[in-house]
């Protein structure tokens, strides 16, 4: 077992204030400019029995915790009965929707990209860039329906994460 120092866990939690607390194998792809925009290539889920092959849906609540705002993750995800969920089924069912929505779960997706254009700055550390890595992005409800509206119209013809013949995504910041 290793074994740290006092000082040494000090700095490694003074290093992690004032983070975005993501880890760094997420893309952080809505800290673009206005008018830019980022390639990805979506990789399959290597989970083949999948059904949405390259994204898996996160369902979270924010819930107020000693006064700061905390996303814990809905046990509906694992299956399970979520009491969060029954409190705002409550909530709803005597129409305060205010403190319904408040609790109601949100759904987020998640996926794997390989960045193939990276418009972010290089870390002020290391000097990378997410160009060329693979990274996590989570997909809110606007560029989810994106995807979903491309299935729906036709307009993908091929699998978007097949390697041969798949297709590019280009998240442009408006």
């Amino acid at each position: 077992m290793t074994t740290l120092t006092l000082d040494q866990l000090k700095n490694a939690f003074k290093q992690s204030e004032g983070s975005d607390n993501l880890p760094n194998n997420y893309y952080p792809f809505w800290k673009m400019k206005d008018g830019e925009s980022a390639t990805i290539r979506f990789l399959p889920d290597a989970n083949p029995d999948n059904p949405l092959g390259f994204m898996i849906e996160k369902l979270m609540h924010t819930l107020e915790i000693n006064g700061e705002n905390k996303s814990v993750p809905c046990l509906k995800t694992y299956e399970e009965d979520c009491p969060i969920c029954k409190i705002s089924s409550e909530y709803y069912k005597k129409e305060d929707k205010v403190n319904g929505k408040k609790y109601w779960r949100k759904k987020q997706y998640i996926t794997q990209a390989l960045i193939i254009e990276d418009p972010l700055p290089a870390d002020d550390v290391t000097k990378e860039t997410h160009e060329g890595k693979v990274r996590f992005i989570t997909l809110g409800y606007q560029i989810y329906n994106v995807i979903k509206e491309a299935f729906e119209s036709g307009e993908l013809d091929e699998i978007p994460y097949s390697f041969n013949g798949g297709c590019d995504f280009i998240i442009k910041k408006s």
